[in-house]
């Protein structure tokens, strides 16, 4: 089941679910929540416990972070976009001794192009990754 749009965190009905699943829970079912983390630290908290208390009852629970570009440019091409949330609430989420996977998606908007390779690196680099992934050279 996953997940999308419309930043799942802010929608009332994504928490709703979250409780029916909870009280209805299924061994062999998978959740992909995606996010681009761009919500008030208090309010990811909440939502990152429910989906980790959720995953002890479901196959697995995966919170997708979702950034395009890093630096000025990822503020351009999102309007309202800012990175100091992403990473407050992503190095958050990669504190948590949870089971909740945590993949990394790049959608490659135009704009973002001729930095984006430069951004892998930085996200690697930036929250230490590179032991998580492998070689960070490679990206």
């Amino acid at each position: 089941l996953t997940l999308s749009g419309g930043e799942p965190f802010l929608q009332k009905e994504t928490w709703d679910l979250v409780s029916w699943l909870d009280d209805n829970p299924n061994e062999n079912l998978e959740l992909s929540v995606f996010s681009n983390l761009q919500i008030d630290h208090s309010s990811f908290s909440k939502g990152l416990e429910k989906l980790i208390s959720l995953s002890k009852k479901l196959k697995a629970v995966q919170l997708v972070c979702s950034l395009d570009t890093w630096g000025e440019a990822s503020e351009y091409i999102l309007y309202g976009h800012s990175l100091q949330s992403f990473e407050s609430n992503f190095k958050q989420a990669l504190n948590f001794e949870s089971p909740i996977e945590l993949p990394f998606t790049q959608h490659l908007p135009p704009l973002a192009l001729s930095v984006c390779q430069l951004s892998q690196r930085k996200f690697i680099s930036g929250f230490n990754l590179g032991s998580l992934i492998g070689n960070s050279r490679d990206v």
